[in-house]
């Protein structure tokens, strides 16, 4: 029988489908579980909660001991900083508080926000992988995550389970589909975050080239499939952000495949990208 767990968490919904035959007493447990560890994560390394470690550091504080899931977040911001050419940058918090997109949601655009993180390109990826291991941990084999579009899957007991890609211009409608199996994949967007500044009346978006300091506009999506969920997540962003010369080597280098819409509605994709496209 199939159990689902459902929460709220990093600004998203989750959806966790789990195929395996799972007990009560132990199915109420692992609802448990996971909500606890999805809870501390967002406690820690959400910049939108004033008291995490991610806003303490973006007050000026210096923490003593740094917890591992920070130190690995940071590891793969540098590397995929390197690998972009700075076009990656979790140092973008600075851009999205002063766009307004901050922890009060005023979206009133200023010029005195400096030196801010943002996890937001790495943390989604990296708590979906974080859950799909303490699943494996419990003995749970069969099940998907779904975080808002980003989605790890092992399988529906060896069957590949299919996901639908969103069209970007029409989000009622998919472009796509892809089929999975030990696979994540990550879809980046400016079609569900975006807004018009209140003060400027700027449209914006969340999707910004560190180096320019401006939205992306030219991509209306990206989707990247990787082993894991952290490489696809990050790869999501640095390909939507990054310049197309810098596109294989980020593929290369992250182990990813992707499929981009670009906005001009047409579409490219990495040679070995398997998912199918709409006819």
């Amino acid at each position: 029988m199939e159990y689902l767990i459902t929460f709220n968490a990093i600004g998203t919904k989750w959806w966790i489908n789990i195929f395996d035959s799972v007990q009560e007493n132990k199915a109420n447990q692992l609802n448990t579980n996971v909500e606890l560890i999805a809870n501390d994560f967002e406690s820690k390394y959400s910049r939108f909660i004033k008291t995490s470690l991610v806003s303490r550091i973006n007050s000026g504080e210096s923490l003593k001991d740094i917890p591992t899931d920070l130190h690995n977040m940071l590891n793969i911001a540098e590397k995929v900083k390197k690998i972009t050419d700075g076009h990656f940058n979790i140092n973008i918090g600075s851009a999205l508080e002063n766009f307004g997109y901050n922890s009060d949601y005023t979206f009133v655009e200023t010029e005195n926000n400096t030196n801010r993180i943002d996890l937001g390109g790495i943390g989604k990826g990296y708590l979906i992988d974080k859950i799909k291991d303490y699943l494996l941990e419990n003995s749970v084999e069969y099940f998907f995550i779904n975080a808002g579009g980003d989605i790890y899957a092992t399988s529906n007991f060896n069957r590949p389970i299919e996901f639908q890609l969103q069209n970007p211009f029409d989000n009622s409608e998919s472009i796509g589909s892809i089929k999975l199996i030990n696979k994540a994949i990550a879809a980046s967007s400016p079609s569900l975050r975006k807004w018009t500044t209140a003060n400027t009346k700027k449209n914006v978006h969340h999707l910004i080239d560190y180096k320019s300091g401006e939205p992306v506009n030219n991509i209306a999506s990206v989707f990247t499939v990787a082993d894991s969920a952290t490489n696809a997540d990050v790869a999501s962003t640095a390909l939507f952000v990054s310049p197309r010369e810098l596109f294989n080597s980020i593929a290369e280098e992250l182990k990813i495949d992707y499929l981009i819409v670009n906005s001009d509605k047409t579409f490219e994709k990495s040679l070995n990208y398997f998912g199918e496209l709409n006819k």
